[in-house]
């Protein structure tokens, strides 16, 4: 920038001096020397280095750090209201870091660009350039577009990251699968647009290789986590089924364990069942013989249909009835009543004598499921 001021100031006075020279040619070097150093030619002079290097200034020289949040949704209103139109390209109204993760994803390069409301050339780039249908639909097919004030937090400290030095100023960037940011290419200073567009085809026929590298990439790792998706599911499935087959034969030896045991319960129930059968036979009374007295004949009707009969002393129980009864049935003891018709008696007391229960000199007894 110094060197800059230099050459403004050099410049000018070889023009104050050819003016002098053009004007009065009968001056000698030496009274052309003194008439520029008098404090009037001086004055002149650096009045019109300066007026020379201020546009300079104007678009080199950035704003104070601001304090400003960012927000690239309320600076695109600004600038609709300001010139009345909706025409530019589509903003990512995130972060610029949200843009950047967002412009990995969609395997595009990022577009920012940085504007500054106290450069005029910012506002005739955007107007003219922006603003345009062929710039707007260009950005929106092939970039991701974001957009900073230099005069807001975000936008100042990306231009100071990238080095801008004059402004209005457009850099092309890449951000690769580790996150880290490369620029591609950079624009500084005003362009219209049918240039700006071939600027940027020719960024985008020099670098897509990148992108390229870049899907291929990404294509590479779906497909590594498709396959890798697709083994921990065969995996998980493979484990389920073993689980399944593992719970299947657990089953199946639960189930045959408790088989085991039901039939040694069943087995142990018969046999104490058939001890019970000996056990009651041996200790019944012996049947008395048709010539005996105070005797009774009992016909039994069974649960099956089947027909049996016994003699009985009349002294004998309704206890001595049923178990006869058990020896020549299969029902368990509890699951039968004895009954008479006429009259129509349940004989439940296995205390009361065939004599007092009136089954005598004979009688027909029915056996009735409970």
């Amino acid at each position: 920038m110094f060197q800059t001021l230099v050459t403004n100031f050099g410049s000018s006075m070889m023009s104050n001096t050819n003016a002098n020279i053009q004007s009065n040619p009968q001056l000698n070097i030496t009274q052309l020397l003194q008439q520029i150093m008098q404090p009037q030619g001086l004055e002149n002079t650096l009045s019109s280095a300066f007026q020379m290097g201020s546009n300079v200034f104007e678009s080199i020289i950035p704003p104070a750090p601001p304090r400003k949040a960012s927000n690239p949704a309320n600076l695109v209103k600004e600038l609709e209201s300001k010139y009345n139109t909706t025409v530019h390209p589509k903003l990512f109204l995130g972060s610029y870091s949200q843009a950047a993760e967002y412009s990995k994803q969609q395997l595009k390069f990022m577009l920012i660009y940085i504007h500054s409301n106290v450069h005029q050339s910012c506002t005739s780039f955007w107007r003219d350039t922006f603003c345009t249908e062929s710039v707007s639909q260009f950005l929106d097919e092939h970039f991701v577009f974001w957009m900073g004030e230099i005069g807001e937090t975000e936008g100042y400290n990306l231009a100071s990251s990238l080095g801008a030095s004059s402004f209005p100023f457009v850099a092309v960037l890449f951000q690769d699968n580790l996150g880290e940011r490369h620029v591609v290419d950079t624009v500084k200073g005003h362009i219209n647009a049918d240039d700006f567009i071939s600027h940027l085809v020719t960024i985008l026929d020099t670098h897509g290789s990148i992108l390229d590298e870049a899907r291929d990439t990404k294509m590479a790792m779906d497909l590594d986590r498709t396959l890798r998706e697709e083994q921990d599911f065969a995996f998980q499935q493979s484990l389920m089924e073993d689980q399944q087959k593992e719970f299947e034969k657990q089953q199946q030896e639960t189930l045959k364990h408790e088989d085991a045991l039901f039939s040694a319960m069943a087995n142990e129930i018969a046999r104490c069942a058939q001890e019970q059968k000996r056990n009651k036979a041996q200790s019944l009374p012996i049947e008395p013989p048709e010539t005996a007295e105070n005797i009774t004949t009992l016909a039994f009707r069974l649960p099956d249909g089947k027909k049996i009969q016994r003699r009985f002393y009349v002294a004998d129980t309704i206890q001595n009835v049923r178990d006869f009864l058990d020896t020549e049935i299969e029902s368990d003891i509890e699951k039968y009543h004895v009954v008479t018709n006429f009259p129509n008696t349940v004989h439940s007391d296995p205390s009361q004598t065939l004599e007092q229960a009136k089954l005598y000199p004979k009688a027909l007894l029915i056996l009735q499921e409970k």
